[in-house]
């Protein structure tokens, strides 16, 4: 156990990186470990994470519209539809993404 990695850690020291970074993550950024100073890179993410957030902000607002409904009904459902599809994904980027 004492050998396990943690998700989201320092491939370094295993310490738990910073975790506001998560929020801007990409393929090309770099995170600080606060402990030893090294610069973690996450593996290859893609870019699947940005496709999935504009559909799900665009497709409920359009069927709100479609539904005779008001535009700023339209604004409301997509954007809150896509906060918690947008939530989802960093859930799964903490667990699942490795870093080097």
């Amino acid at each position: 156990m004492a050998n396990e990695k943690k998700h989201y850690a320092c491939p370094n020291c295993n310490t738990k990186l910073p975790l506001k970074r998560i929020f801007l993550l990409n393929n090309n950024s770099e995170v600080t470990c606060d402990k030893c100073g090294y610069v973690a890179r996450p593996e290859k993410m893609g870019m699947w994470y940005i496709g999935t957030t504009f559909f799900a902000v665009v497709i409920p607002g359009q069927i709100v519209l479609w539904q005779k409904g008001s535009f700023i009904e339209a604004v409301a459902i997509g954007l809150s539809v896509g906060v918690v599809v947008y939530g989802a994904i960093l859930v799964y980027v903490y667990n699942k993404v490795k870093f080097y």
